[in-house]
């Protein structure tokens, strides 16, 4: 038996105890009250002992609950920060990569220019030449 239902043998020998008359006091029995209560003394360090190993089990029930909770929150952090380290340094590649393909097509619109102004320049002089020769050629036919 346990505590409470030592307790509720007491209430019970009090409730059946002889009433007297005209007044709320009754007499009870004595030896078996007393054996109840000696009942009550031996169990009540055991049910101490068990509601303190009740209370430290579950403080650290509870620390190692808290414990795992703090390490899912920093693995989600931890994770969090992952992705968005992981985010900035695809939009800073990104980045990156616009001003390599606009510098690319930069180079490329140069050297178009410079070529079509080597070309130019190239037969503007092949046109001289060929021109100043065909002047020759004429000069030297009038001659003959």
């Amino acid at each position: 038996m346990d505590i409470l239902d030592l307790i509720g043998m007491v209430e019970e020998t009090i409730d059946n105890s002889f009433k007297i008359p005209f007044t709320s006091k009754g007499i009870v029995d004595k030896e078996e009250l007393l054996e109840t209560i000696q009942e009550i003394r031996l169990k009540f360090p055991d049910e101490l002992k068990q509601a303190k190993y009740l209370i430290e089990d579950r403080q650290r029930i509870m620390a190692e609950a808290q414990k795992e909770a703090d390490n899912i929150i920093k693995n989600a952090t931890d994770k969090v920060n992952v992705m968005v380290s992981e985010h900035e340094i695809t939009k800073l590649a990104n980045e990156e990569a616009m001003k390599i393909m606009e510098a690319a097509q930069n180079d490329a619109r140069n050297m178009r220019m410079a070529t079509k102004e080597y070309v130019v320049k190239t037969m503007n002089g092949l046109e001289a030449s060929l021109t100043d020769a065909l002047m020759k050629v004429k000069e030297d036919k009038r001659n003959l």
